[in-house]
This record gives C-alpha cells, sequence and structure tokens, in this order.
C-alpha cells in the first residue's frame, strides 16, 4: 500500500492497475488504491464484479484522479479511460501503472506516443 501512496503525487492524473487475477480486498495494490480513492473501490465492487474494466475518478490533492482497473485491456475501453485524463494533464502531469500481469508492453503499443511518456510503473 505504501509503495502507491508515496508514488501518487499532486501531478498524479491517473493510475491504471492491471490486476494479476479477481480483485481481491486485503491485497496490498487493493488497500492502497481503496485508501487513494477514500474507498470508492470497495463501493463500486460491491456493486459490480462482472466487468473487464473500471474508471473510477477520484481527487488527488483537490484534482481529479482518473483509476482505470483493466481485468483485460480493450482498446475501446483505454481509449475512454485515456480521453477523460487527457483533460485533465498539464505538462508535468503522470500517469501511475500498477502491472501485476505484465500488461505495461501491450498497454504502451495501444497508447498514443505523446502519452507513452507520462506513464511510470510503481511496485
Amino acid at each position: 500500500m505504501n509503495n502507491i501512496i508515496n508514488a501518487v503525487t499532486p501531478h498524479t492524473s491517473g493510475l491504471i492497475w492491471f490486476p494479476k487475477d479477481e480483485i481481491r480486498p486485503g491485497t496490498t495494490s487493493y488497500l492502497g488504491i481503496d485508501y487513494l480513492l477514500d474507498g470508492l473501490l470497495t463501493a463500486g465492487l460491491k456493486s459490480s464484479h462482472d466487468f473487464t474494466s473500471q474508471v473510477i475518478m477520484g481527487q488527488n490533492y483537490s484534482h481529479p484522479i482518473y483509476v482505470f482497473i483493466a481485468k483485460k485491456l480493450i482498446s475501446k475501453e483505454l481509449d475512454s479511460f485515456l480521453v477523460l485524463v487527457k483533460g485533465e494533464l498539464k505538462s508535468e502531469s503522470d500517469i501511475l501503472i500498477i502491472d501485476e500481469r505484465e500488461a505495461f508492453a501491450e498497454l504502451k503499443q495501444m497508447t498514443p506516443k505523446d502519452l507513452q511518456s507520462r506513464y511510470h510503473l510503481i511496485s
């Protein structure tokens, strides 16, 4: 959890999480993201478990932060997320990546070049 919390700065506009398997409350990534979103991850999962991806918007230092949870990386769903995040990007903004299933290479292939440099992998 601390790795996620420590990686988020006032310049973080988005976070992409590729969970290894099913999303399980209590895992380090889950706890960190749920903390960052003030419990919205838990609230969202109570209403829906059957999705390929999900976007949750929270607040980060009084600015929106968009969290994209991708059980499966689908181009149209990623594109919708990137449209949301692009609206908030400033020159110093970044997008954090939590890659538990080695999907980062595929993500980069599906992302416009101008956004790829904003990705930062966290462990």
